[in-house]
């Protein structure tokens, strides 16, 4: 079988044991796609360049309405009967457009646009179709052509490089906003891949016109969210999925992916197997050897190796590491398999059924523990679904929602928690859940812990959780005189423990070496300062604080500035 000569210059065929080549045997693929129309829909654009011009005038500032309108546009494009060429022509226009708003949809990202936050789940979801959309309509093509690869390689080969890039977009989109990953998601990409190396494309990004398709190729597309997939993403907090994407892109040069019979490879090395949906696994999880020609195996070593040059060498010659550094040894703690089972749960779970009602958010535990324990008592026997809080007080409308739940089973520092229902929107690994249980004289006693990771089932919401250390009390920290007291959790020192007291505030807020004003209950203002952090997620900072008697308080003791801030009061919202 002869294949035009752009196509296949970089082809590696692997040679038998008398030295001559012995071609690849391009695999039989199964993809799912959309069914056709056996007519033309009217209605639908089928003029690249007047859907081109159409996308061209969409206005990508106003993000939701846009992708709406990418979506309506593409899901029937997908379903015509049109040539192949006609067809890689309008993907393109969609794509074009749909890469322009997919940075985008990352709550980092969305803060930033007009956009409330219960907008976010719907353009999460446009986003999510219409990556699936683009994929499907690539895979259409590639089951088109497929079959005469000898007639057809010049345009296989950018629609076999297209539907992969497409699946590893859905599935990177998935991992940074906590959404499922499509069914058979790995099994296409396995199989893609596979298309592409049988046929000696992998090497370099496909060719359309005369013109490379994209700066990666093929190999690297598909090594790289394999890499990714092994962090566990679902389990990270919020944003560091992007953030080790980045790391990964960076040094993409020191990951080796290559043909493999064995099962049973070295630490530091991962397989994958084509033949199953499944990410790459770890030695000694592949329990039985896949068909002949289906393992590859995934050497990170070196990537290893690089990463922890780079910690040893960068974070010791500078007192405060990069966020580059920061993310290479997160993202070596999470790949490398000795430091990573150092990391995981060592107690027995035991089974604990309790039921509990939880507060999302370092905010939402602040207006509760302010209002007092009736209030709670009254949330809590208000209802069985999510809450809706109105302060009568200060007219100001507030959404701290409990929301009802059990505790499944427990360890010695963590906690399995089933929410009825929906977690609330973008709650994410590394946000602050407060359990509320009425144990003791019917008082309700905050169990305050930390999100590790969150799965989203049919019925309810899975969450596990790290117990966190201090009973948390409402308090209120004021910056300077030109900032109002923002509310704050304050943590009494745990001598025990070994550690002072510390101020809980959500992400961002605060900076370490910033001094202020506390007021903890009903106690007096005193002049503190936050003297790093003791511990910090994408969604909130534990700082330990230092007390500066030394220093003029900007609040307390009736001075302006106090009575200013007291009347100016920032609220929980």
């Amino acid at each position: 079988m002869k294949f035009p000569t752009l196509l296949t210059r970089n082809r590696r065929q692997k040679r038998s044991d008398n030295g001559t080549e012995a071609p690849r045997i391009p695999p039989r693929l199964m993809l799912q796609t959309p069914p056709q129309q056996d007519h033309t829909d009217l209605l639908v654009e089928l003029d690249p360049i007047q859907l081109g011009a159409s996308l061209d005038q969409l206005p990508l500032i106003n993000l939701r309405n846009s992708l709406r309108q990418v979506r309506d546009w593409l899901l029937p494009t997908n379903q015509q009967p049109v040539p192949p060429r006609t067809r890689f022509q309008l993907l393109e226009r969609f794509r074009a457009t749909a890469m322009q708003l997919e940075p985008a949809i990352e709550d980092a990202e969305l803060a930033k646009l007009p956009l409330r936050s219960g907008e976010y789940p719907v353009v999460k979801e446009d986003m999510r179709l219409i990556l699936k959309g683009l994929a499907d309509g690539y895979k259409l093509l590639v089951k088109a052509l497929y079959p005469h690869p000898e007639q057809e390689g010049r345009l296989l080969a950018p629609a076999l490089y297209r539907a992969l890039e497409a699946i590893c977009s859905s599935l990177l989109l998935a991992f940074r906003n906590n959404l499922n990953i499509e069914p058979f998601s790995y099994l296409e990409l396995h199989q893609l891949y596979s298309a592409l190396e049988a046929f000696g494309w992998e090497e370099e990004p496909a060719v359309w016109r005369n013109q490379p398709l994209g700066e990666l190729s093929a190999r690297h597309l598909y090594t790289r969210i394999m890499v990714l997939g092994i962090t566990d993403p679902f389990h990270l907090e919020t944003g560091q999925a992007s953030r080790f994407f980045e790391t990964i892109t960076r040094h993409l040069a020191l990951c080796r992916l290559e043909r493999s019979e064995e099962i049973a490879p070295p630490e530091g090395c991962f397989l994958i197997d084509l033949s199953s949906d499944s990410p790459a696994l770890p030695r000694g999880r592949l329990q039985t050897p896949p068909a002949p020609g289906q393992l590859r195996l995934l050497d990170l070593r070196q990537l290893l190796r690089g990463l922890q040059g780079s910690r040893h060498g960068g974070q010791e010659r500078r007192p405060h590491p990069t966020p580059e550094e920061l993310a290479e040894t997160a993202l070596l703690q999470a790949l490398w398999p000795r430091i990573q089972r150092t990391l995981k749960r060592k107690e027995p779970r035991r089974a604990h059924e309790e039921q509990v009602h939880c507060a999302f958010g370092a905010a939402s535990l602040g207006y509760y523990l302010e209002k007092g324990p009736d209030f709670i008592l009254d949330a809590i026997s208000g209802g069985t679904a999510g809450i809706h809080v109105r302060d009568l007080e200060s007219e100001q409308e507030g959404e701290f929602n409990l929301f009802p739940g059990r505790i499944l089973n427990q360890s010695q520092s963590g906690l399995l928690v089933a929410i009825d229902g929906h977690a609330p929107p973008n709650t994410h690994a590394g946000e602050l859940i407060t359990l509320f249980r009425t144990r003791r004289r019917g008082e309700p006693e905050p169990l305050m812990a930390e999100i590790r990771w969150l799965k989203q089932l049919p019925d309810r919401a899975e969450a596990g959780v790290r117990i966190l250390t201090g009973v948390p009390v409402a308090a209120r920290f004021s910056p300077g005189e030109e900032s109002p007291p923002l509310p704050a959790l304050f943590i009494p020192p745990l001598a025990a423990l070994e550690i002072p007291e510390t101020l809980v505030v959500p992400a961002g807020l605060l900076a370490p070496g910033q001094s202020g004003d506390l007021k903890v209950g009903e106690t007096s203002w005193r002049r503190v300062r936050l003297d790093g952090l003791h511990h910090a997620t994408g969604c909130y900072e534990r700082y330990i604080l230092e007390e500066r008697p030394e220093e003029p308080r900007v609040a307390g003791g009736g001075s302006p500035a106090t009575r200013e801030a007291e009347d100016n009061v920032i609220e929980w919202e």
